[in-house]
This record gives C-alpha cells, sequence and structure tokens, in this order.
C-alpha cells in the first residue's frame, strides 16, 4: 500500500485600489486593501517496492513439508526505495494486515522469533499457514542513500536511535501487535537522522510453513497469502 502526498505551495498577493470618479461632490478611496495568503505543506516521499510489492514463492510440493514440524523457505529479497521531493528525514514503520495469524510453530524455524515480529500469512478454514520476518538488511550496499552507503538505525517504542548490527539484518517489528519499530537511516557511524531524497533499503523476507499436520487437509490448494504495510513518518 503506497500513500502520496502532493505538495502545493499557494503564494498571492492580491492588491485591490479603489478609485471612485470625482465628481458629483464624490472623493477619492482614501484606503488600499493588501490581501497575503499561502499553504505551507511538508516535503512529500514515497515508498515503493519492487516487483510491485509481490514476493512469489511459486509451487510448493506437498513432499516437501516436514510433517509434525516447520518448513522454512529460501529468503528473498525485495527493494524499498523511498523518493523525496527535497531532502527529508523520514522513518518507516510496518504493519501486518494478516493480524493474528503468524503460526507460532512455524515461527520457531525464522531469524527473529517472538510474537511482536512474526507476521502472519492468513488462514484456511481456522487453521494458521505460517508466519514470515520481514528484516531490514545491513549487507554490503543494502542501504543506499543518495548514492552513498549509510547506516540503519531503528527505535523500539519510542526509544533512543540505535545502529543495527552488522550480521545479516533486524527484523521490523509487527505494529498490529503495538511494537510498531521505526528505521531511518543515517550518515556512516552518526546516531541521528539523516534528511535524503533518495533512500534505497534492502528488505529480506523469510517464511515458514507450519506444520503439515496442522494445516488444512491437503487435498486442495492451500494459498499462501501473506500482506504487509510499510508507512513513512516525517521526524
Amino acid at each position: 500500500m503506497v500513500t502520496t502526498f502532493r505538495n502545493t505551495v499557494l503564494f498571492r498577493i492580491a492588491c485591490i485600489l479603489c478609485t471612485a470618479l470625482a465628481g458629483g461632490g464624490a472623493h477619492a478611496a482614501e484606503s488600499a486593501q493588501l490581501t497575503i495568503r499561502g499553504v505551507i505543506k511538508p516535503s512529500a516521499c514515497t515508498p515503493t517496492l519492487s516487483g510491485g510489492g509481490i514476493v512469489d514463492f511459486g509451487t510448493i510440493p506437498v513432499t516437501s513439508l516436514s510433517h509434525a514440524g516447520p518448513t522454512r523457505l529460501p529468503a528473498k529479497d525485495v527493494a524499498l526505495t523511498i523518493t523525496c521531493d527535497t531532502p527529508t528525514k523520514v522513518g518507516v514503520v510496518s504493519m501486518d494486515n494478516r493480524a493474528g495469524t503468524a503460526d507460532a510453530a512455524a515461527g520457531d524455524v525464522l531469524p527473529a522469533r517472538g510474537p511482536d515480529v512474526l507476521f502472519g500469512l492468513n488462514a484456511v478454514g481456522g487453521r494458521n499457514v505460517g508466519a514470515y520476518n520481514v528484516q531490514f538488511s545491513t549487507d554490503a550496499g543494502a542501504a543506499v542513500a543518495d548514492s552513498e552507503p549509510v547506516d540503519v538505525l531503528r527505535s523500539e517504542r519510542g526509544r533512543a536511535w540505535r545502529t543495527l548490527g552488522t550480521a545479516g539484518g533486524t527484523a521490523a517489528g509487527n505494529g498490529a501487535t503495538g511494537n510498531p519499530t521505526m528505521f531511518t537511516w543515517a550518515g556512516l557511524g552518526a546516531q541521528v537522522p539523516g534528511a535524503y531524497r533518495i533512500i534505497a533499503q534492502t528488505i529480506r523476507i523469510t517464511v515458514a510453513i507450519a506444520p503439515a499436520l496442522t494445516l488444512p487437509p491437503l487435498t486442495r490448494d492451500i494459498p499462501i497469502d501473506g500482506s504487509a504495510t510499510f508507512s513513512i513518518r516525517y521526524l
């Protein structure tokens, strides 16, 4: 889901001079009116995801699933790009659109565990299909702002900004659980958000399918149907 803000700045000076024609005892007007109007709006930033935001894991044969345990699928990367009209300080939070469907057993084999970082893959017949992590990658070249490498910072529940570690990445908190971890970007070694016009960030998606014995009857197709929203926050 992409939210687009449009900037319009209107500045108009209207000067009205009313002059009465002399005659019949009339006198010229002795005042002139000046009206100043305008609207000031913040810079607009637009987030986009590569591939239209679709991460397709294709067809998963039933025979490849573990019967009693979860099955972790190979991770896939998607590029998040934030484009602003002018250099702007922004953060990003994520929200699970399938809240309440993250399978706890599937979460046990994901890189990051716990309800705050699990996103759901929807449910079929009242049974959760699986879970996934959304990780902000810290691999070399994974975070670039205005053509320069940058550090990724995070803040949880309004706490001070912290630089992400260098080992792989950090999982985004699921805002639907009340823990919307916010991510932002800063110059290398800096601890405060920087203002940028174009930010490119690699997001790693790791999916795990629930144990086959807990899934609906495997006699029909079971869709993998995860959905999350990335939202811009102006800092």
